[in-house]
């Protein structure tokens, strides 16, 4: 049992990465549309903040990987385990292995997909508010 409870911990990671990332750019978004700045300073702390986007979610998706590489060797090991443990219940361990790689790629595939499209939305969400002219006040 505690074996699932580990893996439901790290595929609720991706969700939490998700909504930290959604959060971030709602109070980006909130902290420009408030700040006080001509249209050029405004127009330059976007591109700045969406470089740092880019890289914040390169970088989150590189970590996604990496977790899931390390999860697929965990689960390689525990695989070899089993082996040595005898040879009748190899065939329902490999089933369960390959349900679990299965799992795994799917959950990075969506992970990575997601990432993706938040950094396309912020890229275009930068464009569009870099070309609107800002209203003095």
């Amino acid at each position: 049992m505690d074996n699932y409870e580990d893996d439901s911990r790290e595929r609720s990671g991706g969700g939490f990465i998700l909504g930290f990332m959604m959060g971030g750019l709602a109070g980006a978004a909130a902290a420009l549309l408030m700040a006080t700045r001509t249209g050029e300073q405004t127009r330059e702390q976007i591109r700045t903040k969406s470089v740092e986007l880019r890289q914040t979610a390169e970088q989150t998706i590189n970590e996604t990987r990496a977790r899931a590489q390390a999860v697929a060797g965990e689960l390689s090991s525990r695989a070899g385990e089993m082996r040595i443990r005898g040879q009748s219940g190899l065939e329902q361990s490999q089933k369960e292995l390959g349900s679990a790689i299965g799992e795994t790629k799917k959950v990075a595939v969506e992970t990575i997909h997601d990432m993706k499209r938040i950094a396309s939305e912020a890229v275009e969400d930068t464009k569009k508010a870099a070309t609107t002219p800002q209203i003095e006040t």
